[in-house]
């Protein structure tokens, strides 16, 4: 408002909108820059996550790989609870793929990689279990 009411003391006869093109000039650059964020594809969920700075949306990623065998790996500096939540979410979705519409052997004979972006952030706690199920349940 300061700086609205600046340019506007500074050339009384003008208007002043705000739009896309200059909200940043008008508000100045944004303390916190999120990474670009995943367009909707299957497998990728956004989940919630709890900050030292109040919370922030995270994405989780799934993707098979058809190998012919079964497997599963996460990464993105998953703490151990995060770790025990993912291993629960893959059990979980892997025993109901038949009430989710997918084929039972789906995960017999791919690789599956779960992948929770920003690495060099460490991430732990179990409430991330669901958005990876539902992660797995998109995949």
């Amino acid at each position: 408002m300061r700086r609205a009411a600046l340019l506007l003391a500074e050339s009384p006869d003008a208007t002043l909108t705000v739009d896309r093109q200059n909200v940043e000039g008008l508000l100045g650059k944004p303390l916190f820059v999120d990474e670009e964020l995943l367009e909707n594809r299957a497998g990728v969920v956004t989940g919630l996550a709890w900050t030292s700075m109040g919370g922030a949306t995270l994405q989780i990623e799934a993707t098979a790989v058809a190998s012919g065998q079964k497997g599963f790996k996460q990464t993105g500096q998953l703490g151990q609870v995060m770790v025990e939540s993912s291993h629960i979410a893959y059990s979980y979705v892997m025993g109901r793929l038949e009430e989710f519409g997918a084929k039972a052997s789906f995960f017999d004979d791919h690789f599956v990689h779960l992948h929770v972006p920003a690495g060099a952030t460490p991430k732990d706690g179990p409430s991330a279990g669901i958005t990876m199920a539902t992660a797995l349940v998109s995949m």
